[in-house]
């Protein structure tokens, strides 16, 4: 499942889910991750940085939507454009799925009309699904060089959250008196 917020290269201007099936081992389905603050954890040796919460390191469904939702909540409350991805997982390269993670990128908010000759990464490619036709090598180099010198990815975007959900996180952890949940934020009053 992948989700472009506005301003984060959604394809049209309402909210929507894309929903597809790849018969494809990815990367990011196993990729080791670097720890941060408590389940949540930095994905660091790849091309786009984001947060993972893989739900392998939560208690149960509540606290692994939760902890998205406290990512994602923030992004949006700052107005930070992002993009989410979310899929079967492995706990290692040799394992059958038996976990889900759930990938979120803040990103510099891009606006105007999207250049449809430029490469304009949203939540599919940066999970690396490109679709296009050429060999294997020049897909890769293509992938890493185009994201990493991408104007919209890495850099300030993801520094800004990087620092301020390790706060956030970390209040979460110390005072678990009260901590908005998606249930309280989608009360209808």
């Amino acid at each position: 499942m992948a989700f472009n917020s506005l301003c984060a290269y959604a394809s049209v201007n309402h909210l929507h889910w894309h929903l597809y099936y790849l018969n494809w081992k990815m990367l990011l389905e196993y990729i080791d991750l670097e720890e941060y603050a408590g389940p949540v954890q930095i994905l660091e040796k790849y091309p786009a940085k984001g947060f993972c919460i893989k739900y392998s390191n939560v208690q149960n469904m509540d606290d692994f939507i939760n902890w998205a939702f406290l990512i994602i909540n923030y992004l949006q409350n700052t107005e930070i454009a992002h993009n989410v991805y979310i899929t079967r997982g492995k706990l290692s390269i040799v394992e059958e799925y038996k976990d889900v993670r759930i990938y979120i990128w803040a990103r510099k908010s891009t606006t105007g009309v999207k250049n449809i000759d430029a490469f304009n990464p949203a939540a599919p490619e940066l999970f690396g699904h490109l679709s296009m036709k050429c060999n294997a090598y020049s897909i890769k180099f293509l992938f890493i060089n185009s994201i990493k010198r991408h104007p919209y990815l890495g850099g300030g975007a993801f520094t800004e959250a990087y620092s301020d959900m390790g706060d956030v996180a970390m209040n979460v952890l110390k005072a678990p008196t009260h901590v908005e949940t998606c249930d309280d934020a989608c009360i209808d009053s």
